[in-house]
Parts: C-alpha cells; structure tokens; sequence
C-alpha cells in the first residue's frame, strides 16, 4: 500500500577492507555469508555484499522482517566468531539504519556510529 509504514529495518554499511582482496571475498562469500544463511534466521530478509571497483571498498546491506529480527541478528553477531572477526578485517566509513526505531533500540547501534533515517513515503511490494 502507497505510503505505509512498516517494520522492516535495512542496515547500509559502508566499508573499507583492511586485508587482502582474497582475504575480502573469501570473508564476504564463505565466512559471513555462509554463517548467516546457516544460521537460518527466520526474519532475515537480504544478506547481501557488493564490491567497488577498486576490489577495497564494500557495501554489504542487510534488511530484517522487523526489530525483533534485528534483535536476533545482534545477538548472534555478538556470539559468534565474526563479532572479532569483521572489525579486523573491515573499517566501518558509514552505516545507515533505515528503519522506524526507538530511542532504545538506537542505542543498540552507538559503537557504530550508525545514522539513522525513518521512512516517510514510498511502497513496498
């Protein structure tokens, strides 16, 4: 429907590797991505990552069903080998939450840096 609000929360990191551009992909396509999709985690909706051209620079966008999912997602990062893992390998330039959250739950993101927007228009199909 043309303008509603729902729940889904999209998060748009911006990245720059630190290691290797075997390294990157290798950690892209087999290590988080692997982990994830294995994970299974019902309200996760895009685990997605794509590369510049310069091989160094990525962009890697999640979208999750609602918080709740978001939630879940946290929690697993956070007990997982990746939680170590991702800030050696990767330096966070920006990551962008889109998204209708809670003053509380903004303060779930503050070691990111994160900057927020809230959706105000537009049509999911």
């Amino acid at each position: 429907m043309l303008n509603e609000i729902h729940n889904n929360i999209t998060h748009i990191w911006e990245l720059e590797a630190k290691c290797s551009l075997d390294e990157a992909k290798k950690f892209y396509s087999e290590t988080a991505s692997k982990y994830a999709h294995e994970l299974g985690e019902k309200g996760q909706l895009r685990f997605e990552w794509y590369v510049d051209e310069d091989k160094k620079s990525a962009t890697f966008i999640e979208n999750y069903k609602d918080i709740n999912a978001v939630k879940e997602r946290i929690k697993n990062h956070l007990n997982s080998h990746l939680k170590d893992e991702f800030p050696a390998k990767f330096d966070i330039k920006k990551l962008i939450v889109l998204g209708n959250l809670s003053p509380e739950m903004k303060k779930e993101y503050e070691g990111f840096g994160a900057s927020f927007r809230e959706k105000i228009g537009g049509f999911l199909k």
